[in-house]
């Protein structure tokens, strides 16, 4: 799925490239869920979906529009959603999503357009993606409700960490962390101190696609205590880092009930059901 993926994609873009009016392209490939397209002087393209949504893609061979297809037309996080949709788990309150390697924030504005009312923390290492998320955060007015956080999810704060673009096919959507000794602007920060910051009673959904870095999650000398309070976890495991194995018992031992879908995999836990 990954590699068709971009496989098709890039065959769009080369299309595009060749079309006088890549809007009636973009138009029509999008139709079903797109109102309007246009392109900026900056080369990105502004996108209105129908469900009120606006966004900014950056143009190929920027990741956006991967991202884009992955979160909005095969719905990637619809089974997550579906749980507090349909009533099978109930939140009470505020609720809350920490979005992990949020990207540009189309996952963010995806889950937003889904719970309205929900807090959502979208944290992302990259300056230039960091960059589009706060743009796609403002498009939608969302400044009060959608907090970005420029750090990386690791299993503690404050470590100094340097940003790798030689992961997987080295697009915006592939970057990844590595743990350094040199002085860095970019630091880690810990789900436990996300949740004493934000004063986060529980975590509805805990969305986690972190290009490896997951790896540095849930190892043993890590405080896993917080997992009490996550009611859902959505992760995509990259298994270049044999680290599957470690995440599946770390989360089956605190209770909750794995579900693979693929390319990620949804841990419900079973405190909330």
């Amino acid at each position: 799925m990954f590699l068709s993926s971009i496989k098709n994609q890039i065959k769009t873009f080369i299309k595009l490239q060749k079309e006088s009016d890549p809007i009636d392209l973009l138009t029509k490939k999008y139709s079903l869920i797109v109102r309007k397209i246009e392109q900026r002087e900056n080369g990105t393209f502004l996108m209105e979906m129908k469900s009120g949504i606006q966004l900014a893609c950056r143009n190929f061979p920027h990741s956006d529009f991967l991202v884009f297809d992955q979160v909005f037309i095969d719905q990637e996080y619809l089974s997550v959603s579906s749980l507090f949709l349909n009533k099978s788990l109930k939140s009470h309150g505020n609720f809350t999503i920490i979005d992990a390697g949020a990207n540009v924030g189309y996952t963010s504005l995806y889950l937003k357009n889904h719970f309205p009312h929900s807090t959502i923390l979208s944290i992302e290492p990259d300056d230039q993606n960091f960059k589009q998320l706060i743009e796609n955060i403002s498009l939608n007015s969302f400044d009060n409700s959608v907090f970005p956080i420029q750090k990386a999810l690791l299993g503690e704060s404050g470590i100094n960490l340097s940003t790798q673009k030689d992961f997987r096919d080295g697009k915006d959507w592939a970057i990844t962390v590595e743990k350094t000794d040199a002085i860095s602007n970019l630091q880690s920060i810990s789900i436990i101190d996300l949740i004493k910051e934000y004063e986060i009673k529980n975590v509805d959904i805990l969305k986690i696609d972190i290009e490896g870095a997951e790896r540095f999650l849930f190892t043993e000398e890590n405080d896993l205590s917080y997992l009490k309070k996550v009611k859902t976890i959505i992760i995509e495991i990259h298994d270049e880092f044999n680290c599957r194995e470690l995440i599946n018992h770390s989360l089956a031992k605190n209770d909750f009930m794995l579900i693979d879908l693929g390319e990620s995999t949804l841990g419900i836990n079973k405190n909330f059901i």
